[in-house]
């Protein structure tokens, strides 16, 4: 599966609140668009303030993420609408910090541990891919993890001439049913996650419902059996 991944602030002056509420507006909006309309899954993923995780972020607000099929993505780019375009780039003004377009990734997804989007969920970003995949490798048997994806960074596909503000070649994403669960995983001996260079816990919003049953045939590198 072809993935779609942000890391975002909220604006000055927006509390947690208000900007999760914006947020979700935002969404809805793009969710009407013609690009949208071809995904598999939409997620946004409100970080938890205050973990008692060591070493992970709270400089974040959110993380989201909308993954595409081969042939899906291939229809998405050939109904792009221009006018819809500007219309997310201007709503963007009012929701985030910055636009989405710097600090957003298109990945290649492998999944190492499947399992339906949901719970709580370590993005662990790397700037070295290979670093990442063995991360990915080390969490793949944990028992209380129920997903484990590999992202790896695609630089062939670019919409749009823009400059990234974040180096990372990899996100990694470790996902437990719970927040107690992920701390048990983490917070052991060997602490692989903290070869990451940036590392986000956020709770999972699932958003776009119509991803269930495609998911299911999804084979190990997102491909549709």
């Amino acid at each position: 599966m072809i993935k779609l991944l942000y890391l975002e602030k909220r604006p000055p002056g927006l509390t947690r609140d208000g900007f999760i509420k914006r947020w979700r507006k935002h969404g809805a909006l793009g969710m009407s668009t013609a690009f949208w309309r071809h995904a598999l899954v939409y997620v946004q993923a409100e970080p938890i303030t205050a973990t008692p995780i060591p070493g992970v972020s709270e400089e974040f607000d959110a993380v989201a993420y909308l993954g595409y099929g081969d042939a899906a993505f291939s229809e998405a780019l050939t109904r792009q609408d221009n006018a819809e375009a500007a219309m997310m780039l201007n709503d963007e003004g009012e929701t985030f910090a910055v636009p989405t377009t710097g600090v957003s990734f298109w990945l290649e997804e492998e999944r190492l541990k499947d399992a339906e989007p949901g719970g709580v969920t370590a993005f662990l970003f790397f700037n070295d891919a290979v670093a990442g995949r063995q991360v990915a490798e080390h969490y793949q048997g944990a028992g209380n993890v129920n997903r484990v994806v590999m992202n790896k960074k695609r630089d062939d596909i670019q919409l749009g001439s823009f400059e990234l503000t974040y180096p990372y070649q990899a996100v990694v994403e470790v996902s437990a049913v719970s927040l107690d669960a992920l701390k048990q995983v983490l917070g052991r001996a060997a602490a692989a996650w903290k070869r990451s260079d940036l590392a986000v816990v956020a709770r999972e919003a699932v958003l776009w419902d119509r991803f269930v049953a495609p998911l299911k045939r999804l084979g190990s590198r997102g491909s549709i059996q």
